[in-house]
């Protein structure tokens, strides 16, 4: 299963980056990055920006989403299809080439019968820390553009939801077209024991692999970080996530209705940030999308 996978992952990545270095070349004539080159040590004294070998260092990042994705599916055809044989591979490859139609009962068989991400499992986490080790293994087999290495970056803004436009089911019981994980948080819904749980499950991967970093997303109910024992609540977290060389957590603290109500009277929320991955933004100027899977993610109302 993991050389099936390791092959394909090699293709497209090679595929990927041919065309990352066709638009490198591009921009280095059709967007100079002028400021940022004017404060790189290197480009003034080459006379050159940054995309045409300015600064004597140079890398790019891959960005990537979906880990959650990725590894609860390998655990789904570890457990259903190789373990407990409840279906065949074929039956699988079916399944997913139909978007389950008529068969919603083996769509949550792989949703409630394997493990999945984001809650302090081995089954299933060691599958995310293969893959964010291979993945940053193979891009360092190539360079970019202006000759820098390539590293990786599992952070994506929210692409995660453009993306999954783009693909159809997936064996972890998600269907066509619809939402991937975001960055390195679990997939919607799927995290049931907790954010330490899901902290511990993200550091199982190791977050020194990747260089540009590991993005993780969090929704905490309000009523929970109240006061002092809610400012221990998100200390515990945070220890628990950084004590383990965590990376990269981000933190919104909104209830569903609070959100819900935004989208039916956006005028009476014009003031409301949220973060959104990497960045932070009005709630009400997001895409209804975008806002849909804000408010989907797991909210945490335990420690």
């Amino acid at each position: 299963m993991k050389e099936a996978y390791l092959k394909q992952q090699e293709y497209f990545l090679r595929r990927f980056i041919v065309l990352f270095n066709k638009m490198v070349s591009c921009h280095a004539y059709a967007v100079p990055t002028i400021t940022g080159s004017c404060f790189t040590h290197g480009c003034i004294e080459n006379g050159r920006v940054l995309q045409q070998k300015g600064c004597d260092k140079r890398w790019s990042a891959i960005a990537v989403t979906g880990l959650a994705n990725i590894a609860d599916s390998l655990a789904a055809i570890e457990e259903c299809v190789l373990n407990k044989k409840y279906l065949t591979m074929a039956e699988l490859l079916d399944l997913l080439e139909t978007d389950f139609e008529g068969k919603e009962n083996m769509r949550q068989l792989l949703i409630n019968r394997a493990p999945k991400y984001g809650n302090d499992i081995e089954a299933v986490d060691k599958y995310a820390h293969f893959v964010v080790k291979s993945l940053d293994d193979e891009g360092k087999k190539y360079t970019d553009g202006r000759g820098g290495e390539l590293t990786t970056v599992w952070a994506t803004q929210s692409y995660n939801v453009v993306l999954g436009r783009k693909i159809g089911a997936t064996p972890d019981g998600r269907r066509a077209f619809t939402a991937m994980a975001d960055n390195v948080s679990p997939m919607i819904g799927m995290d049931t024991n907790g954010p330490t749980a899901v902290v511990n499950s993200v550091n199982a991967v190791d977050s020194t692999i990747p260089q540009s970093g590991m993005l993780l997303n969090q929704r905490f109910d309000p009523a929970i970080v109240k006061g002092n024992k809610g400012i221990d609540i998100l200390e515990a977290v945070l220890r628990a996530h950084f004590n383990k060389k965590g990376d990269h957590l981000q933190i919104n603290v909104v209830d569903n209705e609070t959100l819900r109500a935004a989208q039916k009277e956006p005028e009476k929320y014009r003031n409301m940030l949220v973060r959104v991955a990497g960045y932070s933004a009005f709630f009400v100027d997001l895409e209804e999308n975008i806002q849909e899977n804000i408010i989907q993610r797991t909210l945490q109302t335990t420690a």
